[in-house]
């Protein structure tokens, strides 16, 4: 038996189905011939529902620890 092919639905507007309602922005799993139907009369898109817009958190600047010192040997020849 071959499984129908599934698709994610986001609606747009408000949708009654075996009796459950859902409401705009809900995403159903539906079968492609379900699915088209509810695009065809504008109930619902494929796209995938967008975040919602926020404000731009503000960046707080971490302190900058200091760099470890870093202890030079010497040439036990040269005295570099």
């Amino acid at each position: 038996m071959v499984r129908p092919v599934k698709r994610k639905y986001t609606l747009l507007r408000d949708h009654t189905d075996a009796g459950r309602r859902y409401s705009p922005g809900d995403v159903l799993e539906l079968d492609l011939a379900r699915g088209s139907w509810l695009v065809a009369i504008g109930v619902a898109t494929t796209a995938p529902r967008m975040a919602p817009v926020t404000r731009p958190v503000a960046m707080v600047e971490q302190p900058r620890l200091a760099a470890p010192a870093v202890k030079r040997r010497r040439c036990g020849g040269c005295g570099w």
